[in-house]
C-alpha cells in the first residue's frame, strides 16, 4: 500500500505542477493596464481547444535540485485530455527518468521503468483512476481536476485571478512569434474563489479545503507571473515561481504554448499492458 500511494504522489505531482509564479522578471518601465487583458487571453486560448505544450519545471530541495522536461498535445476544455513525454533528473538517483503519461477524464497512465519497479508483477503501464481511488481514500481527487489541476495548461485559469494591475513590459519575441510581455500577481484568494465557483456544486468542499490548506502551508498570499500574449491573444508563454517554505523549497516553471487547435486523440493504453493501482489498492497490495 505505501508503494502505490508513492506513484499515486508521483502522478499528482506530475500532472499538477501548476500552482507557481515568476521572479524572473523585475518590473520597469511599467505600463499599466487593466487586468481583464489575462483574463480575455486565458479565455481566448482555451478556446482554441487544444495546444502543443512544452514545459521545464525545477524544484530546489535540500537533496539537489529536480529538474524536469515536458512535450506533449492537450485538451483545453473539460473533458480533460493529454499526453506528455517527461524527462526527469533527480539529485538522488543521480540518473535522469523518463516517462509517458496519458490523460483522459480523471484517470491518469503512466509508463516509466522506475514507477513498475516500485510495483511487484506490474505490467508496462499504471492506470490511476483518481475518482474510484479517491473514493477509496475518502479524498476526492476528481474534484481538484476538476477545479483546475489536471493538466499543466490549467495554469491557464490562475490568469483569471490576477489582481487589479497588469503592466506591460513591451514587446518580446517567444519562438519567433512577436508578443506582449505582461507582470501580474495572482491572488491565492481570489483563486480560490475561481476555482471553487468552477467545480461541481457537490466537490466545492474539497476544492475549498484544498486551497486553505495551500495557503497555510506556503504562507504565501499572492505570487507573480509573467505571461507573454501574441497577436492574436493567445497565451504564448508562462513563467512562474513560487516558495514552498514547509518543505524548505521552491519551484520554478516555464511553459510554452504552440499548434493551437490542432486535433488531439489520445487513447488508452491496450488493457493488456496495463495495471490497475486502484484496484491493488483495494486489495490491500
Amino acid at each position: 500500500m505505501t508503494r502505490i500511494a508513492g506513484v499515486v504522489l508521483a502522478a499528482l505531482a506530475l500532472t499538477g505542477c501548476g500552482q507557481a509564479s515568476s521572479t524572473h522578471s523585475s518590473p520597469h518601465s511599467l505600463s499599466p493596464v487593466k487586468n481583464l487583458v489575462l483574463t480575455a487571453a486565458a479565455t481566448h486560448t482555451r478556446h482554441a481547444g487544444s495546444a502543443r505544450v512544452a514545459m521545464d519545471m525545477t524544484m530546489s530541495t535540500e537533496q539537489g535540485t529536480i529538474t524536469m522536461h515536458g512535450t506533449g498535445q492537450f485538451r483545453l476544455h473539460s473533458p480533460a485530455a493529454g499526453a506528455m513525454h517527461l524527462s526527469i533528473t533527480v539529485p538522488t538517483a543521480g540518473t535522469t527518468i523518463g516517462m509517458d503519461e496519458r490523460i483522459l477524464g480523471t484517470t491518469i497512465y503512466m509508463r516509466s521503468p522506475v514507477l513498475s519497479q516500485s510495483i511487484p508483477n506490474s505490467r508496462p503501464w499504471l492506470k490511476l483512476d483518481l475518482e474510484r481511488f479517491g473514493k477509496q481514500q475518502g479524498i476526492d481527487f476528481a474534484a481538484l481536476m476538476d477545479s483546475g489541476n489536471s493538466d499543466p495548461t490549467q495554469v491557464l485559469t490562475y490568469l483569471d485571478a490576477t489582481s487589479h494591475t497588469v503592466v506591460n513590459l513591451g514587446h518580446a519575441t517567444v519562438d519567433g512569434v512577436a508578443t506582449t510581455h505582461y507582470h501580474a500577481d495572482i491572488d491565492l484568494s481570489k483563486a480560490m474563489r475561481v476555482m471553487v465557483a468552477r467545480a461541481p456544486a457537490g466537490q466545492r468542499k474539497a476544492v475549498r479545503s484544498t486551497y486553505r490548506n495551500l495557503l497555510q502551508e506556503t504562507g504565501t498570499t499572492s505570487y507573480p507571473v509573467d505571461v507573454w500574449v501574441d497577436a492574436d491573444g493567445y497565451v504564448r508563454e508562462m513563467h512562474m515561481s513560487v516558495p514552498m517554505p514547509v518543505s524548505q523549497s521552491s519551484m520554478d516553471m516555464t511553459m510554452k504554448l504552440s499548434q493551437f487547435g490542432a486535433p488531439v486523440h489520445i487513447t488508452p493504453p491496450p488493457a493488456s499492458q496495463v495495471t490497475d493501482l486502484a484496484s491493488l489498492a483495494a486489495r490491500g497490495s
